[in-house]
């Protein structure tokens, strides 16, 4: 009688256990088969396939994995905003810009013997009085002053905050003076009560915001009080100054009070002069021409940097503080300008140590207070038509439909030799294929633009991530769809052959008969 442990093989597994492993494995292998011939059975079936293309596409649309379709987006956007910049120079705008810089406060101190009582930033309240009363009772007279400095706080090294808002009160009395702006902050950074109760409580523009991405909100929460929780929609300081510069024109701009005007979308411009852009269409294509090899350049790792061009190209006059002062001063109004014209002045920082940047798609980083003009510029130049943020996702989920239903219907050519030349892996075919899959693919993205941009007058989110798909829809869903389309021919090919030999072995056992029915006949 042979011992239990005999009845264990060299394993130390037991013979049952062996036995309950290959059913559980038979049975597992059975199930995998017939799932396996069940999911070939339901993808042969094209609204399956076309559900999970379209779930793929979705995907890929609204994931955004690591920030790279949006980076990606981003990119490819500021480069079209810089070549239609160059080939649509703007004309001027009734905008000026001031600039205190480093050199006019030194040269305005002039080591003690000028008027300004400080030699370095931040200024006192006194300078900053001296400035503004000069700038609203400007002979020149703007239609409105922004002085986008940001008084969130007495300060005492600066003197007495008092002081400078009775001055503010005295000059907002008097009738020939422009309405003054302050910069307000935001809900986030409000000014605080004790600063806005000792500037005589005076009007304030949003400088501050949050939650926009890149656009630029017509109106954004302000507080007044310090408690981000008390905000309420105020203008913004380009949508402020563009209802001024509509005031003194007589003209109705009813439409920018209302609170839920869409984002704009910023397009910085070239002004049209030597230097930056230009009208001639030859010289500004040899441009765009020089920016597309660089481009191209860039993207594989050898292209030139991007060398932006100077501040001088805004489409807006700006002058230096210092040159407002000289013996012979520059003009606050813009130069183009008739006398009479309505325009109006910002006023900003402009010093590095100040780190008051923002990138621009053209110009690099530049000072926050060329974005509010800038702006002003775009409202200005196209008023109710500027161009708008819009949300296009069911959009973009319709196009991903219709190119996944167009590709899935594409057919092979009939031509065999037409499709040896396709499917050739010569490397010139190769390339010359890929290039003109990009050359339309770039096609498409320029007709997009101008579309979108010029026609509709819409900054869509994501749309150029839709295109990016287009390679994806060519290798996967046309690759995936000629090949269920070679098995079905395959299949319809067998049959067809097996229908074939049945009706010639038919023909065969019917010949049979008749020979053997003659011969009967004849016995």
């Amino acid at each position: 009688m042979m011992s239990e442990e005999a009845n264990t093989n060299i394993n130390g597994t037991h013979p049952e256990e062996q036995t309950t492993a290959k059913r559980i494995s038979a049975a597992l292998n059975a199930f995998l088969h017939v799932f396996d011939r069940q999911l070939k059975a339901v993808l042969t079936r094209k609204p399956v396939r076309f559900i999970l293309y379209f779930l793929l596409g979705y995907w890929a649309l609204g994931s955004d994995p690591l920030g790279l379709s949006t980076a990606s987006d981003k990119a490819i956007s500021d480069e079209l905003a810089r070549l239609g910049a160059y080939l649509a120079p703007s004309p001027p705008a009734p905008i000026t810009v001031v600039a205190i810089d480093h050199d006019s406060i030194e040269g305005l101190h002039n080591q003690g013997k000028g008027w300004l009582t400080a030699d370095d930033w931040p200024l006192t309240y006194v300078d900053h009085g001296r400035i503004l009363r000069d700038l609203v009772l400007s002979r020149e007279k703007p239609a409105a002053v922004f002085y986008d400095i940001f008084f969130e706080k007495p300060r005492a090294i600066s003197g007495d905050m008092t002081r400078l808002g009775r001055l503010l009160s005295r000059l907002q009395e008097q009738p020939e003076a422009a309405p003054l702006l302050l910069s307000g902050g935001g809900s986030f950074m409000p000014m605080s009560p004790e600063a806005y109760q000792a500037l005589g409580r005076p009007p304030l523009a949003v400088t501050a915001w949050e939650g926009h991405g890149d656009f630029y909100p017509l109106h954004a929460p302000l507080s007044t009080g310090g408690d981000s929780a008390g905000a309420a929609n105020a203008p913004m300081a380009a949508t402020a100054l563009y209802q001024a510069l509509c005031a003194r024109r007589g003209q109705n701009c009813d439409w920018l009070a209302q609170p839920d005007q869409p984002n704009l979308a910023v397009q910085w411009e070239l002004v049209d002069k030597p230097g930056c852009g230009s009208s001639d269409a030859g010289h500004a294509w040899a441009r765009v021409a020089r920016d597309l090899f660089n481009m191209l350049g860039r993207a594989i790792g050898f292209g030139d940097a991007l060398q932006p061009p100077p501040a001088s190209c805004l489409p807006f006059h700006q002058v230096r503080l210092a040159d407002l002062y000289a013996d012979e001063p520059a003009s606050l109004r813009p130069p183009h300008l008739k006398p009479g014209e309505p325009f109006v002045v910002l006023v900003g920082v402009v010093m590095p140590s100040m780190k008051d940047y923002l990138p621009s798609p053209l110009y690099g980083l530049i000072e926050g207070v060329y974005l509010h003009a800038a702006a002003l510029e775009n409202l200005q130049r196209h008023g109710a038509s500027y161009i708008h943020e819009h949300d296009i996702t069911s959009i973009s989920q319709a196009l991903l439909m219709l190119l996944i239903a167009a590709a899935m219907h594409v057919r092979r050519y009939s031509n065999r030799t037409i499709n040896r030349i396709l499917e050739s892996e010569i490397l010139l075919v190769v390339a010359i294929r890929w290039l003109a899959w990009w050359f339309l693919l770039c096609a498409v993205v320029v007709a997009l633009y101008c579309a979108f941009y010029l026609v509709w007058r819409i900054a869509p989110e994501g749309w150029l991530t839709l295109i990016a798909l287009a390679p994806l829809l060519r290798e996967v869903v046309l690759t995936t769809e000629s090949k269920y389309d070679t098995q079905q021919g395959e299949r319809h090919e067998e049959r067809t052959t097996r229908s074939h030999g049945d009706g010639l072995d038919a023909d065969a056992s019917d010949t049979g008969t008749d020979r053997k029915d003659q011969c009967n006949s004849l016995s």
